[in-house]
């Protein structure tokens, strides 16, 4: 027979969970602003965890150049990149 420990499993699960995602981070926005057939190639990167790490990707984003609407260079860092692959984001949550 399991031992029981006294601890309120329900109120430490409901206590723990994921938070509400964050807003889009600039890996969504550079995502958004590439061309369809570069976007599908450097999403195939990023689903791809085994041949490409977050510095990989962010050398990859921050080489194509993608710029804002107002014309100024979006640049990607490891960072960014590490919490759009988990999820952290409000875009990449929806989509991932």
């Amino acid at each position: 027979m399991a031992k029981t420990t006294g601890v309120d499993i329900d109120a430490i699960i409901a206590a723990n969970q994921r938070g509400p995602a964050g807003p889009k981070c600039n890996v969504c926005i550079a995502l958004e602003r590439m061309a369809d057939d570069v976007r599908a190639k450097v999403q195939a990167a990023m689903d791809d965890r085994d041949r490409f790490g977050n510095r990989n990707l962010c050398d990859i984003i921050n080489a194509i150049g993608v710029t804002s609407a107002s014309g100024m260079p979006i640049e990607v860092g490891h960072n960014g990149v590490t919490r759009h692959r988990n999820g952290a984001c409000a875009a990449s949550r929806r989509h991932g």
